[in-house]
């Protein structure tokens, strides 16, 4: 990293900006976003954290980054679960179809039963999911309130290429 990339007050601006855009972000995934190598892109980080404008929260083994204030607890668990594409398509297919099974989801997303169920509890466990037993068979409802914002801000970054980072070796064909 180059003396000039380091002190480039502009360079923490986007920095900054990115983190806005896409709360819950992590080093390399904002180095992508901006164009800038990973090391760069967490010093800033780290001066930003330091002056106490942004805060981080380790989070399925990677440190995410947020602005210090104005968001709870809840919407930082609800950015770091929305940056996964499964759980985008598993909310989106429940906002569009509430009260489907786990037959329904399994149908309507081509994924196996297991992965569903996977994100399924993860995000019933953040309260962005409610499940109720019908019988035998269990029922899922997105849950209105809080944490639309968080959804939404999400699938902003998501359609606009930011915010998730799919793996080649990942991607359907």
């Amino acid at each position: 990293m180059g003396r000039r990339e380091r002190t480039d007050p502009d360079m923490r601006s986007r920095v900054l900006r990115f983190v806005a855009e896409c709360p819950g972000t992590f080093a390399s995934e904002a180095g992508r976003g901006i164009g800038v190598p990973q090391a760069t892109t967490e010093y800033h980080l780290a001066r930003l954290e330091r002056q106490g404008i942004l805060t981080s929260r380790v989070y399925l083994g990677r440190k995410r980054y947020f602005y210090a204030s104005g968001i709870s607890f809840q919407h930082q668990l609800m950015s770091c679960l929305l940056r996964q594409p499964a759980e985008l398509r598993v909310l989106a297919h429940l906002m569009a179809r509430p009260a489907s099974t786990l037959t329904d989801l399994c149908s309507g997303l081509e994924l196996p039963k297991s992965t569903l169920w996977y994100q399924l509890r993860r995000l019933v466990d953040a309260r962005a999911v409610r499940e109720e037993a019908v019988g035998r068979t269990k029922r899922y409802w997105v849950v209105r309130g809080e944490q639309i914002p968080a959804l939404e801000t999400e699938m902003r970054c998501s359609s606009t290429g930011r915010g998730v980072h799919r793996h080649k070796s990942r991607q359907r064909r």
